[in-house]
């Protein structure tokens, strides 16, 4: 879709995508559905890069080009915390009234990796997990299936943790000192109007 206005031109088209970051923390609620990219208030650059609310401003678009969540762990005592939201969780990516995309979360995360200290070491509580390694591009849309947001557009992602027992939800309950961010990223073209 070529975005254009009445006496405007694109100016400029950058390889750069929108991010947007849930966090979760000891007290949050596992099961409630969580949306990326439609609430920016109270975050930081190191979390959005979203300007308003669930759509991009007037004159700027994006073409979608791939899509990624990542997220990493340190938590020591919940070592299966980011296996388990990857098992047990799906997405819906969504523009205005249409859904695009939707399935497991693994699909979105990509491959996990995994390092722990060994037993019996001084460093031996260390443990780090984490999701979407560098170049790690899980969902990615070539030619006549690129997707375009324009401007004005409503649009999010929605995340959800289904049939989960109370055990996996103790499991993927971060500890009080270890919050997780989870950041989904829409890599692609931005797009902006100038007269």
């Amino acid at each position: 879709m070529e975005v254009r206005s009445p006496g405007l031109s694109v100016r400029d088209e950058i390889r750069q995508g929108l991010y947007d970051t849930v966090s979760i923390n000891n007290s949050s609620s596992i099961q409630e559905e969580k949306r990326f990219f439609s609430n920016r208030e109270g975050k930081t650059l190191t979390e959005t890069n979203m300007r308003q609310n669930g759509s991009l401003e007037r004159g700027k678009s994006l073409r979608v080009t791939g899509l990624q969540i990542d997220a990493q762990s340190s938590d020591s005592a919940k070592k299966s915390l980011l296996s388990l939201y990857q098992e047990l969780s799906y997405f819906q990516f969504q523009i205005a009234e249409k859904v695009y995309l939707e399935g497991p979360l693994r699909h979105l995360t990509g491959k996990i990796d995994y390092h722990s200290a060994i037993a019996g070491t001084a460093d031996a509580s260390d443990h780090f997990v984490q999701y979407g390694s560098a170049g790690n591009n899980p969902v990615g849309f070539n030619g006549d299936h690129v997707l375009d947001i324009a401007p004005l557009t409503s649009f999010f992602l929605l995340w959800k943790v289904e049939g989960a027992s109370a055990a996996q939800i103790n499991a993927m309950t971060p500890s009080i000192d270890a919050p997780i961010r989870f950041v989904a990223t829409l890599k692609g073209i931005v797009r902006r109007l100038v007269q």
